[in-house]
Order: C-alpha cells, then structure tokens, then sequence
C-alpha cells in the first residue's frame, strides 16, 4: 500500500504521465549500469577521479530508480527501483573512494517518516460515523496534520540528502585526486640538476 502511495506520489509530480515502456526502461538500466562498468574501469587505469563521472553517475543511478519505480506494476519491481533511488546518490561518492554515510542515514530516517506519515493519513481518513464523537473527530484531524507534517518532512529529507551526495561527489572526487596528486618540481644537487618526484597515496 505505501509503495502503490509512493507511486501515485510521484505520478502526481510528474503531471499524471503515462509509465514508461517497460523496453525504455530496461534500456535505461543497461545504459546505467554499462556507464558505471565503464567508470569503474576507466578509474581503475587512470592516475584521478572523474568529477563529472561521480556526479553522473549519481544522477545516473537515480534517475534509473525512479523510472523502474514509474514503470513497474510489481512489488519486486517498485522495491529495485526504491532501492536504486535510496543507494544512487551515493554511488558518485563510492566511485570516489567514499562511503556517503550522511546521505544514506538521512534518507533512511526519511523513508520511515514517508511511512509513519502515510500511515497517520490512513489512520486519519477512518470512518466511524454515525458513531463519531467530536474527540474522535479531533483525534482524525490531528493524526492526519501530523502524519502531512512527517510525509512532507520525509520526502524533504529524501530530496535534499539526494542533492546533497550529488555535490559531495564533485567534492568526493576533488578530495581524492588532490590526495593522490604527483607533482614534479626541478632541483639541483652536487651531481647536478634533476627532478623530484612527490605525492600523496
């Protein structure tokens, strides 16, 4: 029930649009997951860090989950693309040597808020007439404020952690190639002049 209210939440965003072929969205995971392949690869060989793979893949990765999310029918399905968009936004910083722990313990608490939230609205919407006091009236009202107040800080909590790691992927990637630059400087000695080598591993 709360991943059918999740995707009618974000349905609604995104203006009622129709889901996404289920052929467009495999392609979509492919492409992503090549991508991440490629990146890992390419680090593997290289001397630095790509700021713009981090982010990419960042966005990459979440932008994945969400589709599958919009497009799936299925728990399982709904559960890949809610995990995809959970562990996304981190994948920038993990390309990048990093854990994301911030990111992704902010958007857990987000995500039982989401629940608790939907979970005080449905509580809310209980239909006890004709039987219904006025503190019974009242109890609905204040559990269904709460519970907009919790669904609303979640999701606020969810989107700006997924910010968030999207920045601290730049900076991720920054840090690590500043940590492992080399640097080649000039210098004499009584056998004459030659280079030093220096870096930070």
């Amino acid at each position: 029930m709360v991943l059918d209210a999740w995707r009618a939440q974000i349905r609604s965003v995104a203006g009622g649009t129709p889901l996404v072929p289920r052929q467009a969205m495999r392609t979509v995971l492919i492409l992503v997951a090549s991508f991440g392949l490629v990146t890992h690869a390419f680090a593997e060989d290289a001397d630095e860090k790509s700021p713009s793979a981090a982010v990419a893949l960042s966005v990459g990765v979440t932008t994945a989950g969400v589709i599958t999310l919009l497009a799936s029918d299925s728990e399982s399905m709904s559960m890949v693309g809610l995990g995809a968009m959970y562990l996304g936004p981190s994948t920038g910083q993990w390309y990048a040597g990093e854990v994301g722990g911030f990111g992704l313990a902010a958007r857990a608490v987000g995500a039982v808020a989401v629940v608790h939230g939907f979970s005080q609205i449905l509580q809310s919407e209980g239909d006890c007439e004709p039987e219904c006091t006025a503190g019974q009236h009242e109890a609905n009202r204040s559990a269904g404020r709460r519970g907009g107040v919790l669904l609303l800080t979640g999701v606020g909590l969810w989107i700006g952690s997924s910010i968030a790691d999207v920045i601290f992927a730049k900076r991720a990637a920054d840090g690590w190639n500043e940590r492992h630059a080399i640097t080649v400087a000039p210098t004499l000695s009584q056998h004459g002049p030659g280079f030093v080598l220096g870096g930070r591993f």
